[in-house]
């Protein structure tokens, strides 16, 4: 063929190539397709600057580009990638985020642009932490262990627990303890925390994409207060008697003062009578002086450390009347104007017995504010004379002793004078 024929064809065929095509586009139909996107990294929706966006046809990589610093990306499916048939997206992993793939729908081939809009990484993310327990709790401290799963695709630069008095604690406003840094397990032990407070604690962990917490457990420190317990009180008399307790624990503090308290009211503290009997832990033993004869006293051991004082279980006692025991004697030798009678003081009651006899009267219930014998002092037998009776009388008559706690009777006798 001639070569000016062989032009001639040449420019009908791209004439009418590209009238083809113009018709197609103008129908809405393309021979290559821009596809848009913008890469954000999920957890911060930031751009993901630089990461490489490919086109892949089976196993075959067709074109390939990298994102902007908007983090959005653009290529070109030409009508030969287009006759690849099933194409896919795929936004290659590096060593922060996860790669991903996206399926090209078929609807995007053949048109002028197709917009993936926003794609989603999954980048670093916070360390991923457990909090196991709490235990070892005592007044002022407590043992905690925990485990760091994960680093969230980053290094872990600091682990620990927090903890403080309201929920939630955080790093920022929160006591911590720290625990070196890397996955695994670790125990942190706290100190200086205060008696019988409630603390709320949670282990953390912190890399360059932020801290991760663990769960929040619930603890409360013991009161710090010694445990006492209050023994029998015994040997009571109307102005003393013996007591005392054990000091069992000191509550993480030593025990500086231990005794007991009484009052004439319930509950009595240090701030009523006390003893002072040492100090540590053991059996201690009270000796109660100055009680009022007659009276019911509430007595309780007592333990103090730093942190406060502890009470024991209450006791109740209480004390005699002090006064004398006394009997009377039988009446005998009976005259028309004497008898013969007496007593036993048996107990001064603890007060020594300052006088005795009888006290007799033709009424009963005879006092010594009538007439009386006077026998002598202290305790035991004696032997009263009465006289200047009357003849053919009815008399009444009872023992006496008398103390500083006061005057008591023995028994009624009644005889009758001849």
């Amino acid at each position: 063929m001639p070569f000016r024929l062989f032009l001639l064809s040449l420019i009908i065929s791209v004439v009418t190539f590209a009238s083809c095509v113009k018709d197609l586009e103008e129908e809405g139909v393309y021979s290559a397709t821009q596809c848009v996107g913008t890469v954000i990294e999920s957890q911060t929706h930031q751009p993901v600057v630089g990461v490489r966006v490919c086109c892949v046809g089976g196993e075959e990589m067709l074109t390939a580009t990298k994102t902007d610093s908007q983090g959005r990306f653009s290529f070109t499916l030409t009508a030969e990638t287009l006759a690849k048939g099933s194409l896919r997206l795929t936004i290659e992993a590096d060593s922060l985020y996860e790669s991903r793939t996206v399926e090209i729908e078929k609807i995007a081939y053949g048109s002028k642009q197709h917009d993936f809009n926003v794609i989603y990484l999954s980048g670093p993310t916070v360390p991923t932490v457990t909090t196991v327990e709490v235990g070892d709790v005592t007044a002022s401290a407590a043992r905690c262990s925990a485990v760091v799963e994960a680093g969230g695709r980053m290094s872990v630069l600091e682990r620990g627990v927090v903890y403080a008095t309201a929920p939630l604690p955080a790093v920022e406003a929160a006591s911590r303890v720290m625990a070196g840094a890397g996955v695994g397990a670790y125990e942190c032990h706290l100190t200086g925390l205060q008696p019988a407070t409630t603390y709320y604690l949670r282990a953390y962990a912190r890399n360059g994409a932020g801290v991760g917490y663990g769960s929040q457990l619930i603890f409360t420190t013991s009161s710090g207060l010694p445990t006492v317990a209050t023994h029998s009180v015994g040997n009571i008399t109307p102005t003393t008697a013996e007591a005392g307790g054990e000091a069992l624990a000191d509550g993480g503090f030593a025990v500086v003062e231990r005794g007991v308290c009484w009052s004439t009211a319930m509950q009595p503290t240090v701030a009523n009578s006390h003893t002072t009997d040492g100090g540590g832990l053991g059996t201690f033993a009270s000796h109660l002086v100055g009680l009022t004869p007659a009276t019911t006293y509430y007595l309780r051991a007592y333990a103090r450390n730093a942190v406060g004082v502890a009470y024991g279980n209450q006791k109740v006692f209480t004390t005699p009347t002090g006064k004398p025991v006394v009997t009377t004697s039988s009446v005998s030798s009976v005259t028309s104007t004497t008898a013969v009678c007496g007593g036993d003081a048996l107990s001064d009651g603890g007060f020594a017995i300052t006088a005795r006899g009888v006290a007799y009267s033709t009424s009963p219930n005879p006092t010594t504010s009538g007439p009386h014998t006077s026998d002598g002092v202290g305790t035991g037998t004696y032997v009263s004379h009465l006289a200047n009776l009357a003849p053919h009388t009815t008399y009444y008559v009872r023992a006496y002793a008398t103390n500083t706690q006061g005057t008591v009777y023995g028994e009624e006798i009644v005889f009758r004078t001849e």
